[in-house]
């Protein structure tokens, strides 16, 4: 979160993402082409909302791979809400 947070150039422990979710604001497909995958946390709630979220798998990844994969995502976040 701390990573997230220092890309997006947030101070606080919470983000607060674009209403609506990512899928309109098409950032989902524009990580992809980044090579950052990340699934709409809409998904995850059974009685809908929370658009705004989204779930990583970071896992099975190196710390470097995640760093550059955080900041790429934020890079496209912060390109796409201008």
């Amino acid at each position: 979160m701390a990573l997230i947070g220092r890309n997006l150039e947030i101070k606080g422990s919470g983000i607060l993402f674009p209403a609506g979710g990512f899928r309109r604001i098409g950032v989902q497909m524009k990580c992809l082409e980044k090579k950052v995958a990340f699934v709409p946390g809409g998904s995850f709630f059974p009685n809908g909302g929370h658009e705004n979220t989204l779930r990583l798998n970071y896992s099975c990844m190196p710390e470097e791979k995640i760093v550059q994969g955080i900041t790429a995502l934020c890079q496209t976040i912060r390109e796409n809400l201008k």
